[in-house]
């Protein structure tokens, strides 16, 4: 790639095990060629089944670090993120 891209992809998994909770899956590319990559995870218990609570505030420690390490391999920070996500689906 011509300019510095992270490719992210993230899936969410919820209410797993005993503790009602929902686990994020994240993975980014952390070179040109896209062949290595920074992985991580996070987990957040469910308060109640019904409302899910929102589980946005813990992306962002992912993507900081995730960015974080791409600009400490590569000499500068991504200029373009693109993010891939699994299709919502209610059962």
């Amino acid at each position: 790639m011509d300019t510095p891209t992270m490719i992210i992809g993230i899936d969410v998994a919820h209410w797993v095990g005993k503790k009602k909770e929902s686990v994020i899956g994240f993975a980014a590319s952390m070179d040109r060629y896209i062949s290595r990559y920074y992985i991580d995870s996070a987990a957040k218990v469910m308060q109640d089944k019904r409302t899910p609570s929102d589980m946005t505030f813990e992306l962002e420690p992912l993507f900081q670090a995730a960015i974080l390490k791409f600009t400490e391999q590569n000499g500068t920070a991504p200029l373009r993120i693109i993010i891939y996500r699994d299709s919502v689906s209610e059962g």
